[in-house]
């Protein structure tokens, strides 16, 4: 009879069903304070939105030529959910409930008892609510998926998660050039043709009724954004408004934003591009030598998060599912740098949980101390996490054993080169 694999004292099937009862806990915990049987500020503001969006299409309006909206086309399917502002939320917790088992799902089958599964178990203790409330959520599982995909040599399945991830976000299409090495030589052109395919079936629709005119103003709309209070490009001027040396920030883009004009906005539209261009380049020039396709995906999220001119609670939700992949593998790094990455990314998020939405008026109506302080360790953690993030993509792996060297023996000379062969091969 065989016997299950164990881990330590326990059978590897009583330890899955424990990791599964434990996200079962934390999310069944997470739906009673979402559907409001517990005290807990709102959150849900963003799928109020998503709901208006869906009731105007309903009502026979086509999204970015009747009205605009701020997403790509992949949130078309989003938008034809059914039903009131409640039952529409309900279908979208339980959706976002679906994406999130997935994700535990795919890192447990690689692996199965890893770190990354335990950051991923606690990761909405440390956002709140708005983990599950946000289409972040969705975009942490393509980008997870194409990650795996990848690693599996399943190509169709890795250009359609990194499409339907670009749909939601944009950004990850920058993926697509930087693992662009990283990928099998067999395996870009099909990456690259369904990748490309995806966002054509997503976006022709769009541009045949009319909302060309709408794209256009989606992509202008992003790229006019102010300094979001939260990001590091804000954080002076934050601190200039603390001390009243400047303008207090206003609501626009549906965000708090700092408005800044000349060198200082050039500055901040600049950083990011040429952040992605120095992480591109040296993804490129590691050639795979010491990068991951796990790793680097890590590095280009933690730069848009650092470099980018907004920085929302929820992007937190990419950043912890792909330290979580990174992670799980955690004998490729040194096991401490591999714990510090897991450990400061959560009390990164805890610290982002407490600004928002507990603390969020009393940073952004009156500056205070507090909140000023709370912002100031979040943002020093995240800088903290994008260096480690670095160290994990470029760090020096751990040497591996040297294989012994079969003797040579004369007697028979004939099979002594073959055998050495297969010795190595094998």
């Amino acid at each position: 009879m065989t016997r299950p694999m164990s881990f330590g004292n326990r059978p590897a099937s009583a330890y899955g069903r424990g990791v599964w009862g434990i996200w079962a806990f934390v999310r069944l915990a997470g739906v009673v304070v979402m559907t409001g049987r517990l005290s807990y500020p709102q959150t849900d503001l963003d799928v109020m939105r998503y709901w208006g969006w869906a009731s105007a299409v309903q009502a026979g309006h086509l999204p970015w030529s009747s009205f605009p909206l701020e997403y790509p086309p992949g949130i078309l399917p989003f938008l034809a959910l059914p039903g009131g502002q409640f039952g529409y939320e309900l279908q979208f917790i339980v959706l976002a409930l679906a994406a999130d088992g997935i994700v535990l799902a795919m890192l447990r089958r690689r692996s199965a008892r890893g770190l990354g599964q335990w950051v991923w178990l606690v990761a909405p203790i440390a956002l709140g609510t708005t983990f599950w409330l946000r289409l972040d959520v969705f975009v942490a599982a393509a980008l997870v998926g194409f990650i795996v995909a990848i690693q599996a040599r399943r190509w169709r399945t890795a250009g359609l998660c990194l499409a339907y991830a670009t749909l939601l976000k944009l950004w990850p299409l920058v993926l697509l050039v930087v693992v662009w090495r990283l990928i099998p030589a067999s395996g870009r052109r099909q990456v690259c043709s369904w990748c490309v395919g995806l966002i054509a079936a997503f976006t022709v629709p769009v541009l045949a009724w009319g909302g060309s005119a709408g794209l256009v103003s989606m992509l202008r709309y992003q790229g006019g954004r102010g300094l979001e209070v939260e990001s590091v490009a804000a954080y002076p001027v934050m601190l200039a408004w603390k001390f009243g040396h400047h303008a207090s920030p206003a609501f626009a883009h549906d965000s708090i934003e700092f408005a800044v004009a000349g060198l200082a906005a050039h500055l901040a539209a600049a950083a990011l591009p040429c952040a992605l261009l120095l992480v591109v380049g040296l993804v490129w020039r590691d050639n795979g030598s010491r990068v991951t396709i796990a790793s680097a995906t890590l590095l280009v999220a933690v730069t848009v998060l650092i470099a980018s001119k907004t920085m929302s609670p929820q992007y937190l939700v990419w950043i912890l599912a792909l330290i979580s992949v990174a992670v799980c593998d955690d004998t490729a790094r040194g096991r401490r740098s591999t714990w510090a990455l897991a450990v400061l990314s959560i009390a990164a998020t805890a610290l982002t949980q407490a600004i928002y939405p507990w603390h969020w008026m009393n940073l952004v109506l009156f500056a205070q101390t507090s909140g000023i302080v709370l912002l100031t360790l979040r943002l020093a953690l995240l800088v903290a996490v994008t260096v480690l993030a670095g160290w994990h993509a470029f760090g020096r792996r751990q040497n591996a054993p040297v294989p012994p060297v079969p003797p040579v023996t004369t007697s028979t000379p004939t099979l002594s080169t073959p055998t050495l062969s297969a010795t190595y091969i094998a």
